[in-house]
């Protein structure tokens, strides 16, 4: 490096650290689902978020397909919901998920118990026909002459036959799909879906992980209630006329960082989709010893929820409609969010631009939840609106965070300048500090297409002070040299050393007020490690550093 030349002064960029955010007003949620979503959340030590969230989809699984809702004349709203909570490894999510979803498993079994003899039936009645068509037929070509009444009889128990509608054992979720294979369990189950997960393992699928091409149509139309049509060689087309998914998925934060990075995902408004909610963790301050739930508060959320899961599904969706005073918040809410983007600094319109319908959609799950069989004949009130929009405002801090998280709330310039720090920390040479521009190229050739491409991420990234560009001498031309600044390289170094491996198990003491000490303990102890050596080292300083109070 050229001695005249020096780094500026090193001024790092913000960390993209999630705001305070909101909790779930769980208050606004309908008695039994606030008390079953209260009490898990203490037996589990999980926030109250990851319950609510999951809890709000399990409705919309139990009533989509059966209401839509109707602000206003000329506007209809599918009741379905797509959510996505972002949780840490040692969140719990999968205790939480097999706790709220445990009703859908248990009507799901229960229903299909009820349909096997109506099902034998069908089936028996299917074969019936069919051999009846094979007698009138052989009969019919057995004769010499034509004869009108066998050819008369045989069209009519064909009609018959196709005619004939066999039911399907009840699928209410899967969990790692295609889109294809979700579609054609869609059509065998009315046009309703449930998409419910803990790995978000359908992301993958959804990127490309077995055909390379990202395909995303149906879940977008299954959201909006779009008509599905998919036309299969050497299989029958796929028709849904008015489809209905909800998805239920808990996912890691490395999972919301990939599908944020894909470029295809966002272009095709599928992001903007979901509801986001990123719980505060509660590792650390868990206490060992808790309340169970109570038997009368889960089986009151059963009971509700089997109630709506029972309710029958008609030809036609019934509609919800709005009452005077609800239509007027709906009215007002409609003009914030239009504020909101008329500011035009949100990095995050196409999210917003499908707020207010989400919000009538939450309103109306609300109020089925309240209403259950009444609710098309109850108008939904002032105060359920008034609720909804209280969620709404606690999903749009979320999503902001969210997006601003993956840095999708920053200009793309910083965009890329984050991402080359990334890249030249697995491209640089730990001696010298520096790489060539080509080697950092060939590193983000995916993303930029161009060297010329990276130049305005990398004069920030100089103005910042990370690096320095420069040419050094070679035989031949020039070359093109970055240099790392060294005080980032401690940084990131000091950084790294203060993190705890996200795979070593953790350890935590119940809660406790009275001794200074013991909280001492509490932050001090916070994880063994897995070897014993190391194991006995930690329990050696922990206990000498207890002698010293």
């Amino acid at each position: 490096m050229n001695k005249n030349h020096t780094f500026a002064p090193f001024a790092p960029f913000a960390e993209q650290q999630a705001e305070q955010l909101p909790h779930f007003p769980t208050g606004d949620l309908p008695g039994p689902l606030r008390d079953f979503v209260e009490a898990v959340s203490e037996n589990l030590q999980v926030a109250a978020d990851m319950v609510a969230v999951l809890v709000l989809a399990v409705l919309a699984v139990a009533v989509q397909g059966k209401f839509v809702v109707s602000p206003k004349a000329g506007w209809v709203e599918p009741v379905n919901l797509y959510t996505l909570v972002i949780a840490r490894p040692s969140e719990r999510k999968s205790p939480v998920l097999k706790e709220v979803t445990a009703v859908l498993h248990q009507f799901e079994r229960q229903e299909n118990e009820r349909r096997q003899y109506e099902m034998a039936k069908q089936h028996l009645e299917e074969e019936k026909l069919k051999q009846e068509i094979d007698r009138l037929q052989a009969s019919f070509f057995d004769n010499e002459s034509e004869n009108e009444d066998l050819l008369s009889q045989c069209a009519e128990k064909q009609i018959a036959l196709s005619q004939l509608k066999l039911g399907n054992p009840l699928r209410l979720m899967v969990d790692d799909t295609t889109p294809e294979a979700l579609a054609s369990m869609m059509a065998n189950q009315n046009g309703t879906a449930a998409v419910i997960s803990t790995e978000g393992g359908v992301f993958d699928v959804l990127a490309g992980r077995y055909s390379g091409n990202v395909n995303v149509d149906v879940f977008t139309k299954a959201f909006s209630g779009d008509p599905i049509n998919i036309e299969r060689k050497g299989s029958p087309s796929i028709r849904i006329e008015a489809p209905a998914l909800t998805m239920l998925l808990t996912v890691q934060p490395q999972v919301l960082s990939a599908i944020m990075d894909n470029k295809a995902f966002r272009g095709r408004g599928f992001l903007a989709r979901f509801l986001y909610s990123l719980p505060a963790s509660p590792v650390g301050h868990r206490a060992y010893e808790t309340t169970p739930v109570r038997e009368e508060i889960k089986e009151k959320y059963k009971k509700l929820v089997l109630k709506l899961l029972s309710l029958p599904k008609a030809e036609t969706p019934k509609r919800i409609r709005f009452s005077d005073e609800a239509h007027q918040y709906c009215k007002s809410f409609f003009h914030e969010i239009e504020a909101i983007l008329l500011e035009g600094s949100e990095q995050i319109d196409d999210w917003l631009g499908k707020l207010h319908g989400q919000t009538c959609r939450i309103a109306a799950l609300l109020h089925c939840a309240q209403m259950q069989e009444r609710a098309e004949g109850e108008a939904v009130s002032g105060k359920t609106m008034q609720q909804a929009i209280e969620l709404a405002y606690y999903f749009l801090s979320h999503a902001r965070a969210a997006f601003a998280k993956m840095g999708m709330a920053e200009s793309t310039e910083l965009q890329d300048a984050r991402y080359l720090l990334k890249r030249m920390q697995t491209a640089k040479d730990a001696k010298a500090a520096k790489l060539t521009r080509k080697e950092l190229f060939d590193k983000c050739r995916s993303r930029f297409g161009t060297v010329e491409a990276m130049i305005p991420a990398l004069e920030l990234l100089q103005e910042h002070g990370y690096i320095l560009m420069g040419k050094e001498a070679t035989k031949g031309r020039p070359t093109e040299v970055i240099y790392i600044n060294p005080q980032y390289l401690q940084c990131q170094e000091q950084r790294h050393e203060s993190e705890i491996p996200s795979n070593e198990p953790i350890c935590v003491f119940a809660r406790s007020t009275s001794s200074r000490k013991t909280q001492t303990a509490q932050r001090y102890f916070l994880r063994i490690s897995v070897g014993a050596p190391k194991q006995a080292l930690i329990k050696r300083k922990y206990v000498a550093r207890l002698k010293c109070l």
